[in-house]
C-alpha cells in the first residue's frame, strides 16, 4: 500500500494578559520599632484601617498562620514571639502599590506577593490553543501551495504542551 502523504507543521500563538487575581501575604509578628512596642492587635487595627481607606473589601482579607513559639535563654524561658499570616486577593498592580505603600507607612514591613493569576484564565488558554492550531493550518497550506498541493482534512493533530512532556493526541478523519 501506498503511504498517505503528510505534512507536519507547529503553529504557536501566545497572549499577554493581567492578573486580575493578586494574592499577597501579610504577616504581623509583635515587634518593637524606636522602643515602642507593636502589638499583634494594634497591626490588625492598622491593617483594617489601611484596607478600609482604600476601599478593599475586608472579606478579601483570610487568616492563613498563626503561630506562637517560646523564647529561651539557656535554660530559662524569657519570653514569646507570636505572628499571624493573611493572604489579602487584590485585583490591579494599582491596588498591590498602595496597598504596600500604606502598609510600609504602617510598619507593617513582611508582605510578599505569592500568587497571581486570571478568574478568565481557561478561556485565555482556550483561545491560545485555537489560535496556534489555525496558526499551523495556515502554515501547512501556503506550504502546500507552493508545490502545487492543497491541504485536506488532518489526520492527526498533535498538540504539545510547553508546560510538561507530554502530548496531547486529537485523531479525525
Amino acid at each position: 500500500s501506498t503511504p498517505t502523504p503528510f505534512i507536519e507543521v507547529v503553529g504557536n500563538a501566545t497572549k499577554e494578559i493581567e492578573p486580575d487575581q493578586i494574592f499577597v501575604s501579610i504577616t504581623l509578628t509583635e515587634k518593637s520599632i524606636d522602643n515602642k512596642k507593636y502589638s499583634i492587635e494594634l497591626q490588625e487595627e492598622k491593617l483594617n484601617q489601611l484596607l478600609n481607606k482604600l476601599n478593599i473589601d475586608l472579606k478579601n482579607l483570610t487568616l492563613s498562620d498563626l503561630n506562637s513559639q517560646i523564647i529561651k535563654d539557656k535554660k530559662n524561658e524569657i519570653g514569646f514571639k507570636q505572628s499571624k499570616e493573611y493572604i489579602l486577593r487584590l485585583k490591579s498592580a494599582d491596588e498591590v502599590s498602595k496597598v504596600f505603600k500604606e502598609l510600609f507607612d504602617s510598619n507593617i514591613k513582611e508582605a510578599d506577593v505569592i500568587k497571581t493569576q486570571h478568574s478568565n484564565i481557561l478561556e485565555y488558554i482556550k483561545q491560545v490553543r485555537i489560535d496556534a492550531l489555525k496558526a499551523a493550518k495556515q502554515k501547512a497550506e501556503y506550504l502546500l501551495e507552493a508545490i502545487g498541493n492543497k491541504i485536506d482534512q488532518p489526520l492527526e493533530i498533535i498538540e504539545q504542551n510547553r508546560n510538561s512532556d507530554d502530548f496531547n493526541y486529537y485523531r479525525g478523519n
